[in-house]
């Protein structure tokens, strides 16, 4: 009679660090890290991606761009990052050849949101395209892009009549 009881303490004894792990608390959040938005670039040496995390102190999200480089389609090295901290940025899309990548990133009063930048020469800013506020399209051969833009003024939308392509 002892013997079942004792190897029944014993079992409840093991099993009590189980009872004592606690679950997902509201604090976890801003510890959690997003990934979406990946890409591979066109010759599959590139994986670009959107890495989320939250900003506990403001109570928001901040996005950048990170890359991480490929060797036969597997992680080579660490990820790094590819955009700059301070400003937010996601959407990455890369151009058929592989040498631009375009990003959405507001920066201050500036109404562009969608920026380039060179991934053969990284470190330079990146630039804009003037009226371009939405993520473009490439055409396959890289020559073209196609974007929509909405009307900005009464004026605009007045003067539209139809689709312009």
């Amino acid at each position: 009679m002892k013997k079942p009881f004792f190897l029944f303490m014993v079992a409840l004894w093991a099993a009590l660090p189980l009872f004592a792990q606690q679950g997902i608390q509201p604090e976890d959040y801003y510890k959690t890290v997003f990934i979406s938005q990946t890409e591979i670039s066109p010759e599959g040496a590139y994986i670009a991606f959107t890495k989320t995390t939250i900003d506990e102190e403001n109570n928001r999200r901040h996005s950048e761009v990170w890359m991480q480089k490929l060797s036969d389609g597997q992680p080579d090295g660490a990820p790094f990052l590819f955009t700059d901290p301070t400003v937010q940025s996601s959407s990455p899309r890369w151009s058929p050849d592989g040498t631009l990548l375009s990003i959405q990133s507001r920066r201050g009063d500036d109404s562009n949101s969608v920026r380039f930048i060179r991934v053969t020469a990284p470190g330079g800013e990146a630039f804009t395209i003037e009226g371009l506020d939405r993520a473009p399209v490439w055409s396959p051969d890289g020559s073209m892009m196609a974007f929509v833009r909405e009307p900005k003024t009464d004026e605009e939308r007045h003067d539209r009549a139809g689709w312009i392509a």
